[in-house]
């Protein structure tokens, strides 16, 4: 499978879950678990339940895990969508299968151009469809693809989809199914259509036998004052896109960069500074995850404090008016010459300044108007590419697109690309010369193939190298929703990201935002007791762990690397441990990328053994791995990084510090074991009978509010600052 992400959200206790378990999840990694059987054992109890009775199926399915295929939410609503997905649900129920049998239809569907992935449904007698198409904004704009592709299905296959799928948080269940077709290579559905009403449908019929007569444009000569207002309307209209259009993890900057333009227009006596605060706030408030209202309005403030010291006066919109005029006047080629064959006369247009990818050709012929579109590719790519757009490469042989915002990199794929440009051409604040928004972009996507191809894509090489930040051997960097920690030896310093000289992923942001706390660490902090009683209470071992941790932390991959095993002390322990391992591996994640790979089923001899792993991965945890377990298989892996191979993809290196989890001390055989590994028992404080949640009456993660996330952030940071400070410290271990 591709390794485009597919960002979905996942529910693993079933339909009456409305919080994701993970709010970001691959979907290809759930698409993979459907073909290899990874819910089979609940899906055959299913199937077998339906065949007797219906009822008690339809009430076992409710605790079906499930995923929200068409975006992420905060919770399973269609108002609280977050990121959609560029996909969509179609379903096929046993109830609507009626000409076709089950194989023929699969086949038939199968083979179309717009599926993504297909499967059998969970009763093994209904069809389930993924199909492309373009990233909306919202579910009332999902419901318009979901329209035109019912409509596409009864039209070319006279099948009817089941209209529940419409919603754009619509559930989707996990099934079983060897044979589950998967094509990274399939269209996107670009067709858009509203329901409408019976009499609308009347109307329509009726007006498409009459041929309308062109309509001439619409040309408006306005005052000056009028064009002032105008471009104080388009400024207003960029400011609420830059909020509307921001993502986790940028919309601080977003905000911030919003309130500074206006800033520009406050200063220059164009609009109130209390009308433009008014604005932001109201367009903040529509954002669904936004913690801290009262940090927010702080920004605004500040922002356009700052962009009111760079003012916009009038003269200076005036003179930029009359610059446009005459660049435009010197770009304009208007001639007459015969055409090849002696008939009417070519008529080249203006090229607009604005969106210069395009000229239009006029052709006037037997007293007829004759129009022409042509597209420049190199203004094209550079058109695209003003969006932040371009291309990235992981190797030689592995090319991905990114998005650039401040100096932070996301990951996109081509069809992000093409849903920002259509939206930018449908979207501006003035008519075209010549030719209307819906030709160009039906221009567009006649050519899509061609236009859009991914070599004329790749031609978006970034303006400068793309070197990202890097943590040296005595400093640090934490990267948070509203600025940066560095961490030196000396010192941890709290800064913007204006300061910021490199670039990072965007998954290296932390959704919190963060403030130091220089005293009272441990007061009323439950993760630093937790690291405190695993230590076994001892002042000693407390502080190695603390640089053990510190040391995982820290990305500075130079030098010699060393594995840190998590072990048991206690060997009354059994093999059940439930000493805080994991938790504590778990944690470190939220620092840092993480992956965890289950370590029983971990072959050393497997190819693809890291294959979850991924370019930004920081942290790699081997869980509970098998007793004897050789460190040998995996010293180059430790020190030299590990080989990313997924079937039918580019192999790539990332270098991510490893974590091992075992229930019993490692066998280290050799003074070349000992080099690369450093182990720390855990005390049997925590075990199977007493649990952190009976400790401190409460789920590590699930229920911290915000101080008590900024008291585990500032404890993992202080753990830096002590590795950086002390080294890594050897802890004193009891049975080893």
């Amino acid at each position: 499978m591709e390794k485009t992400m597919y960002k979905v959200s996942f529910f693993s206790d079933g339909i009456k879950q409305i919080t994701p378990t993970k709010e970001n999840t691959n979907l290809i990694n759930i698409l993979s678990g459907i073909r290899k059987g990874k819910w089979r054992t609940h899906i055959t109890q299913l199937r077998q339940t339906l065949s007797v009775d219906e009822r008690k199926y339809k009430e076992d399915k409710k605790s079906l895990p499930y995923f929200t295929v068409s975006g992420t939410f905060s919770k399973r609503s269609n108002k609280l969508l977050l990121q959609h997905s560029g996909l969509i649900q179609i379903d096929f129920d046993s109830t609507h299968i009626t000409h076709l049998d089950l194989d023929s239809m699969r086949s038939e569907l199968y083979a179309d151009e717009y599926t993504f992935a297909g499967f059998i449904s969970p009763s093994g007698k209904g069809l389930k469809l993924i199909v492309k198409i373009p990233t909306h904004p919202n579910d009332a704009k999902h419901k318009q693809s979901f329209y035109a592709l019912e409509k596409y299905y009864q039209t070319k296959y006279g099948y009817t989809i089941d209209e529940s799928c419409k919603d754009v948080s619509r559930a989707f269940f996990i099934s079983d199914d060897p044979e589950l077709r998967f094509n990274a290579d399939a269209k996107v559905f670009e067709l858009l259509e509203s329901k409408p009403s019976l009499k609308a449908q009347e109307e329509v019929a009726s007006k498409s036998s009459t041929k309308e007569s062109p309509q001439k444009p619409n040309i408006q000569s306005s005052s000056e004052e009028a064009y002032i207002q105008k471009c104080v309307s388009n400024t207003l209209e960029n400011a609420k896109n830059l909020i509307k259009t921001s993502s986790n993890g940028t919309k601080h900057n977003s905000l911030l960069k919003a309130a500074n333009l206006l800033g520009g227009y406050v200063g220059g006596n164009l609009l109130s500074s209390q009308e433009a605060e008014e604005i932001l706030k109201t367009e903040i408030e529509k954002k669904p995850d936004v913690n801290s209202l009262e940090d927010a309005y702080k920004t605004i403030r500040e922002g356009i404090k700052h962009g009111a010291k760079a003012p916009i006066y009038k003269d200076k919109l005036l003179q930029e008016r009359e610059n446009y005029h005459q660049k435009s006047q010197a770009n304009t080629s208007v001639h007459l010459r015969q055409d090849s064959q002696g008939k009417g006369e070519v008529i080249p247009s203006k090229i607009n300044n604005q969106l210069d990818f395009y000229k239009v050709i006029r052709k006037v012929k037997d007293e007829k108007d004759e129009v022409r579109i042509e597209i420049n590719f190199l203004k094209l790519v550079e058109y695209v590419q003003q969006f932040g757009f371009t291309r990235y490469d992981v190797s030689i042989d592995n090319t991905i697109f990114v998005k650039i915002t401040d100096n932070i990199l996301t990951v996109v794929n081509l069809n992000q690309i093409l849903d920002t440009v259509f939206k930018s051409i449908r979207e501006l604040p003035y008519k075209l010369k010549d030719v209307s928004k819906e030709a160009l972009i039906n221009k567009l996507y006649k050519g899509i193939n061609s236009y859009f191809s991914k070599q004329l894509m790749y031609r978006m090489t970034p303006a400068k190298d793309i070197v990202f930040k890097q943590e040296t051997k005595n400093t640090s960097y934490v990267y948070f929703r509203n600025g940066f920690v560095e961490i030196t030896k000396s010192d941890c310093t709290f800064k913007q990201y204006t300061e910021l000289d490199g670039y990072i992923w965007d998954s290296q942001i932390i959704e919190h935002d963060f403030s130091l706390i220089k005293d009272g660490l441990k007061e009323e902090n439950h993760f630093y007791d937790f690291c405190h009683k695993i230590s076994n209470q001892d002042d000693e071992n407390f502080l190695s762990l603390r640089s053990i941790i510190g040391y995982l932390l820290h990305n500075y991959k130079e030098g010699k690397q060393k594995a840190i095993n998590f072990t048991d002390g206690s060997l009354s322990m059994g093999n059940d441990g439930r000493s805080g391992k994991t938790l504590l591996a778990k944690a470190l994640g939220k620092l840092r990328v993480y992956c965890e790979i289950n370590g029983k089923d971990f072959d050393p001899r497997n190819k693809h053994k890291y294959q979850s792993a991924d370019l930004d991965t920081q942290l790699l945890n081997l869980n509970d791995i098998k007793q004897g377990f050789s460190i040998e298989h995996i010293y180059n892996d430790i020190t030299e990084g590990i080989s990313v191979e997924r079937k039918n993809q580019f192999p790539f290196k990332v270098k991510p510090k490893m974590i091992l989890c075992s229930n019993r001390p490692l066998k280290l055989n050799s003074g070349s074991d000992r080099d690369r590994v450093v182990e720390f028992e855990f005390s049997d404080y925590f075990n199977e009978s007493h649990s952190p949640e009976d400790e401190y009456k409460h789920w590590f993660f699930n229920d911290l509010n915000e101080n008590q996330w900024n008291k585990f952030y500032n404890f993992l940071i202080d753990c830096i600052h002590i590795h950086l400070k002390k080294g890594l410290i050897k802890p004193k271990n009891k049975q080893l």
